[in-house]
């Protein structure tokens, strides 16, 4: 039988960090051993080491530093013309913007996706890397923010603006220049940079996309904005190709697997064709998370996840702090780390539980080697998360029989469902009262024990992902075969589509 290659694409993840999305991209190399992975991981510089250990079918492994130092920076008194296609990419992203929706956005769009094109085409020839340096953006950055009507009109800018936008977009459009080499699948775990790696791949090849989204990328983009420190004009014009660049991916994608149909409903809200979305949630192996008949006696409240703004650990220390005034033997006990690349949110973490007078109520207590040792030392777990996609913590959770406090985020409301209790995001009150419930209340607490033990064995089985994944792939597959066949009348390619496996394809050709 023929092995299916696939090239999976990743972005500051597997196999250079830990997290769901590496998580789950081992799940799926590992548990696939009939298909050959290349393994694109898309990293800020050289310096982050490999974390996780390569399976034997990794035939290859490409990584490439997107934030490193470009070849040839040095700036030259006259440097090279900036092609017509990066004039207008630079001209496309001062323009105001439209409306909340692509529909909105219909020339705009189009320019864009053109500009898009005619980039990766260039990626493809070699014409596109000699221009992708500082010196040759600066003044054409420069001219179009001084010529834009909209940002005078809006923004008091600066040289120091057309300088940070000058410097990202050639790191930025360096991941067309990524070759994913010879494969019949190129799957992107995420959208962003690992995008036009695809369009490149697909350019080159004729290679079909698949794209699985586990937290929305445009989401958190604009969540991160509002409360990262910088530049506003910056960050308008990037948040500008972010959108565009989501609307032309999700365009140019054969087929969607979001991780939950909150995703999904994202994808389409901004113009995916309906047709090629199809919901693939995240499994675990019950097995590996065993249920506890007996629940720990000590009212014990766990934590498990990267120590992050985005985990807002805040809120949840804020409720500790009203959990203790009612049932004060409650210990939260938080497991994990603070990411190589997040530095200081541990440090307001320890001083707000110090400020609380939280020392011997919450704990920190490091990674631990598997998840279900630190969900075994608890009566409840909590997600306190601003954002998050299908989380692993949650099923891991329900797979060892304790039941999650989550918040409505992502796709936490439909993994929990009535196994546990949801509640509004940055809500310290609401969270401590959900958790006050369920402690003071244990015939419910154990109805939902063996609820979310058999949601998971149900629902969200690791080998449920894989046989979907497996299927897709060996669709996916066949559709360059399928392109070259362009005499057949489209019935008879129809014929030849496992619609069970993944709806339509022929629509989206």
């Amino acid at each position: 039988m023929t092995r299916t290659r696939v090239a999976l694409v990743t972005e500051s993840t597997y196999p250079c960090a830990r997290g769901g999305v590496a998580v789950w991209c081992d799940q799926l190399i590992r548990n696939l051993p009939g298909v050959d992975f290349t393994v694109v991981a898309i990293t800020p510089t050289t310096r982050e080491p490999v974390v996780w250990e390569l399976p034997p079918n990794v035939v290859d492994f490409r990584r490439h530093a997107a934030w490193d130092r470009l070849t040839d920076q040095r700036s030259r008194r006259h440097p090279p013309p900036l092609p017509a296609a990066l004039q207008e990419l630079v001209s496309i992203l001062v323009e105001p913007p439209g409306g909340a929706a692509p529909g909105t956005l219909p020339n705009q769009v189009r320019r864009f996706a053109d500009v898009l094109d005619r980039l990766v085409a260039a990626a493809v020839d070699g014409s596109l890397a000699p221009h992708l340096r500082f010196d040759s953006f600066f003044g054409p950055v420069q001219t179009a923010l001084a010529s834009s009507t909209y940002i005078g009109s809006r923004y008091d800018w600066s040289l120091a603006d057309a300088l940070a936008v000058a410097t990202a977009l050639p790191h930025i459009l360096s991941s067309l220049l990524v070759d994913v080499g010879p494969v019949d699948v190129i799957h992107i775990s995420a959208n962003g940079l690992p995008v036009l790696v695809a369009l490149a791949g697909h350019a080159r090849r004729g290679s079909p996309i698949m794209m699985s989204e586990h937290g929305l990328y445009l989401r958190e983009r604009y969540l991160g904005a509002d409360h990262e420190v910088g530049r506003p004009v910056v960050k308008d014009v990037l948040l500008r190709w972010h959108r565009w660049l989501t609307v032309v991916a999700y365009d140019r994608c054969e087929h969607l697997s979001p991780a939950s149909d909150f995703n999904a409903r994202w994808e389409r809200a901004l113009g995916a064709d309906g047709h090629a979305v199809s919901t693939l949630h995240n499994g675990v192996d019950p097995a590996a998370f065993p249920m506890q008949l007996n629940e720990v006696r000590s009212p014990d409240v766990v934590w498990l996840g990267r120590i992050d703004p985005v985990k807002d650990l805040h809120t949840l220390l804020r409720a500790a702090d009203l959990v203790r005034r009612r049932v004060p033997s409650t210990r939260f006990r938080l497991f994990g780390e603070e990411p190589s690349d997040v530095k200081g949110y541990l440090d307001s973490c320890l001083a707000l539980r110090d400020s609380l007078d939280l020392g011997g109520v919450v704990t920190f207590e490091g990674r631990v080697g598997h998840p279900v040792t630190a969900f075994l030392r608890g009566q409840l777990s909590v997600l306190s998360s601003i954002t998050e996609g299908f989380p692993y913590s949650v099923l891991e959770s329900m797979s060892c029989g304790i039941p999650v406090v989550g918040t409505e985020v992502g796709g936490v409301p439909e993994a929990i469902a009535d196994t546990g209790l949801v509640v509004p995001p940055r809500d310290p009150e609401a969270m401590a009262s959900a958790i006050i419930h369920l402690l003071t209340h244990d015939d419910e607490r154990r109805r939902m024990r063996l609820a979310a033990r058999a949601r998971v064995e149900e629902l969200y089985r690791l080998d449920l992902m894989l046989s979907r994944h497996d299927d897709l792939y060996r669709a996916l597959s066949r559709v360059i075969d399928l392109r070259d066949r362009a005499s057949i009348p489209p019935d008879d390619l129809d014929s030849d589509l496992d619609h069970e496996a993944i709806p339509v394809l022929a629509a989206r050709r």
